[in-house]
């Protein structure tokens, strides 16, 4: 797979949010404090979106000084394969 880096704008970025369906969230391995944060943040947008297949994922557990974050918990374990989604947000 190879990566592309395109530049929207902010409105585009949410056009392009909106237009999914399901959603799966992800970062790093071994993820820092900004990287469980971002992810969770993250979904609580898309909800927010009024999304409801929204789904986080990471390769890594979530480090135990980072488990009292709220929604930390609804990371899915890194053996879990991620369900079918439509859109990917790193």
């Amino acid at each position: 797979m190879k990566a592309i880096m395109i530049h929207l704008s902010l409105e585009e970025v949410v056009d392009a949010l909106s237009a999914g369906e399901s959603h799966v969230v992800t970062a790093h391995t071994n993820p820092d404090g900004d990287a469980i944060g971002s992810t969770l943040a993250m979904a609580e947008l898309l909800r927010g979106l009024g999304k409801t297949r929204v789904h986080c994922v990471n390769a890594d557990p979530v480090p135990y000084i980072y488990e009292w974050l709220p929604g930390a918990a609804a990371i899915a374990d890194p053996t879990t394969p991620p369900p079918h989604f439509d859109t990917l947000v790193i």
